[in-house]
């Protein structure tokens, strides 16, 4: 995992995980491996960011 790349049924690959703002400029940017379920990355894409009324995500991130 130190190098952000994983195996998969499509072989090595890797995930990369934006938070952006209101105007779609990245926040946030976090690249995980391939084989990393995204749910796992939301507490962390989430704590980097400044406090927040609102939140909208992909379903991914739901869990």
């Amino acid at each position: 995992m130190a190098h952000g790349i994983g195996r998969t049924k499509g072989g090595r690959n890797t995930k990369l995980h934006a938070v952006c703002d209101e105007k779609g400029r990245p926040c946030v940017l976090l690249l995980t491996p391939g084989n990393v379920h995204d749910c796992k990355v939301a507490k962390l894409c989430i704590e980097a960011m400044p406090p927040s009324a609102e939140l909208v995500a992909d379903k991914g991130y739901d869990s």
